[in-house]
């Protein structure tokens, strides 16, 4: 994984990892940002994104901002409250105003509150650390100090993998097989642990 990693993004997978392996400490919830990996369509973030996900099992999430911010937002924000991980791969395109609200509030570390029906409302701190991957749409933040010191953005600028020869693609897809990369989860997970140490 750390080599299928740092096929994508270069020297930047070191960044990616530490960040990975912050998202298994409750003590590292104020060490708080998100982080986009953008790269051009097909060249493997999904994949890489979707096994990095695996590691969580019901203590990940797949959840946009959109949907955070959205009609039905408080099903997603009571989901939040249960995550380590919010893994996306694919950005909204467009946040709303609710949206950027919510992104300051994750990233500062104040408190959400979550109105599940049925239930009594709670109020607590979201832990989940979030990784989004993004084509070249990225949503639009305001340029200021506030949005730039929570916003992480990583190059993945890997070539798309249908554009590789056919004798070097086949050979990329079997090295880098999804199964292989699943059964390699628990030793990038030690990696990536120690890095975040």
């Amino acid at each position: 994984i750390k080599e299928y990693a740092r096929h994508l993004l270069g020297d930047e997978e070191k960044i990616l990892s530490e960040w990975f392996g912050y998202m298994f400490f409750k003590d590292a919830s104020d060490i708080n940002a998100i982080v986009f990996m953008q790269g051009v369509g097909g060249n493997g973030k999904s994949t890489l994104l979707k096994t990095l996900l695996e590691s969580f099992g019901d203590f990940g999430s797949s959840i946009a901002f959109s949907q955070l911010s959205g009609k039905d937002s408080d099903r997603f924000v009571n989901q939040l409250s249960t995550s380590y991980a919010n893994i996306l791969t694919e950005s909204d395109a467009q946040i709303n105003n609710d949206g950027m609200t919510l992104i300051k509030k994750i990233s500062s570390g104040d408190p959400i509150t979550a109105n599940p029906k049925g239930k009594d409302t709670f109020t607590y701190t979201p832990r989940a650390k979030f990784l989004i991957s993004v084509n070249y749409r990225l949503p639009v933040f305001e340029d200021s100090k506030e949005y730039q010191r929570w916003l992480v953005l990583l190059s993945a600028d890997a070539q798309s993998i249908d554009t590789m020869p056919d004798d070097k693609r086949t050979a990329f897809l079997e090295k880098f097989d999804k199964d292989k990369l699943k059964r390699a989860l628990p030793e990038y997970i030690g990696y990536a642990i120690k890095l975040a140490k």
